[in-house]
């Protein structure tokens, strides 16, 4: 289970949601009520919208771990890159 961190939820703006999947969950219950995930009770359109959000989700998922995005660590700032 992946819990969000308190970083991103701050950054959630008030009355938003997030699409999640069923691996997320919260450990503040006020906070649960930002996450959205696929219900039987959601509409045709709304239930293919999240599946296409979560589509979106693990293909950049894919295309960071296969161009190894996240082994490379910014560290001399704006100016000094080329």
């Amino acid at each position: 289970m992946t819990i969000l961190c308190k970083d991103l939820k701050a950054k959630i703006p008030q009355g938003k949601m997030v699409i999640v999947d069923f691996g997320y969950k919260s450990d503040e219950p006020n906070k649960a009520m930002m996450m959205a995930i696929s219900s039987h009770v959601d509409s045709d359109e709304l239930q293919n919208f999240k599946i296409r959000m979560q589509l979106h989700h693990e293909q950049f998922n894919a295309i960071i771990n296969a161009f190894n995005y996240l082994s490379k660590t910014f560290k001399d700032g704006f100016d000094n890159q080329g």
